[in-house]
């Protein structure tokens, strides 16, 4: 009895077909400059945003990256628009047609010698909601044109996690 049970497990082991596929950590850094910059105009402000700088946290699973803030409504001493560094931390999320989008969306830091803390404090609200609204029907990479066993699997996602080098997805071939 064992050993038809033992001889089941390998048997159903052999069709439970897992695949994964990296995408690497530099061609999504080229697909984010893809959307960049982003302006964005309120009632008060704009926003331009521009060159971001990718950083993968596979311990934490977070999609980060930094970009340059402008906002030509406030000028420095110079008058010239007041820029920031900021830095913004997302989860990643998956379509079973092999969509990838950042989730969850926040501005963790924003760096600038101009911009004083009151100033900082309306700004992470604001660009928490642009960046989630503008990364809401815009995948950061898609699957759906990649040729070969990715290509042929992408309705068969399992899970996407981010690992060292890049972001890893699992197919379930079984």
């Amino acid at each position: 009895m064992r050993l038809v049970i033992l001889f089941l497990l390998t048997f159903t082991s052999l069709f439970a077909l897992k695949y994964d596929y990296i995408i690497p950590e530099p061609v999504l850094q080229e697909r984010m400059k893809k959307e960049f910059p982003i302006v964005h105009k309120t009632m008060l402000l704009t926003f331009h945003v521009s060159n971001p700088k990718l950083y993968l946290d596979g311990k934490k699973q977070r999609f980060n990256f930094t970009g340059q803030l402008q906002i030509p409504n406030i000028q420095d001493e110079k008058g010239n628009a007041v820029s920031a560094v900021v830095s913004v931390s997302s989860r990643i999320a998956y379509t079973k047609g092999g969509n990838l989008y950042l989730r969850k969306i926040k501005v963790v830091d924003i760096k600038s010698k101009f911009i004083g803390t009151d100033m900082k404090s309306m700004l992470y609200g604001t660009m928490d909601q642009l960046l989630n609204e503008y990364f809401k029907s815009r995948p950061i990479y898609s699957l759906e044109k990649e040729k070969g066993m990715v290509g042929a699997a992408v309705e068969s996602i399992d899970n996407v996690v981010i690992v060292k080098d890049g972001v890893k997805i699992i197919f379930n071939l079984g």
